[in-house]
């Protein structure tokens, strides 16, 4: 069974998402810092600041398979990151 992928918005479990897997959350308006976590690899800290209530589209990315080998060894085992996208119209 594959693993699934923990979105951490401020340190509290948001979502979990499989394999290209899409999923809706709801965020208060403010900053907020996410995280994504799969054992113990994860991203860098991504900063967000939502300041209204419009849809804003957040992709997770993971490294080449060959990097992803790597880094799941070497210290702070960040193998994810996470960027912002135009939201689709």
């Amino acid at each position: 069974m594959p693993r699934s992928l923990t979105l951490l918005a401020d340190e509290k479990k948001l979502a979990s998402l499989r394999y290209i897997e899409e999923k809706t959350v709801d965020l208060p308006i403010g900053d907020h810092y996410l995280i994504a976590k799969m054992g113990w690899c994860k991203s860098d800290p991504f900063l967000i600041n939502l300041s209204e209530s419009e849809p804003r589209t957040l992709l997770i990315d993971c490294v080449s398979p060959l990097e992803a080998g790597i880094r799941a060894w070497i210290p702070p085992f960040v193998i994810f990151t996470i960027r912002e996208v135009p939201t689709p119209a």
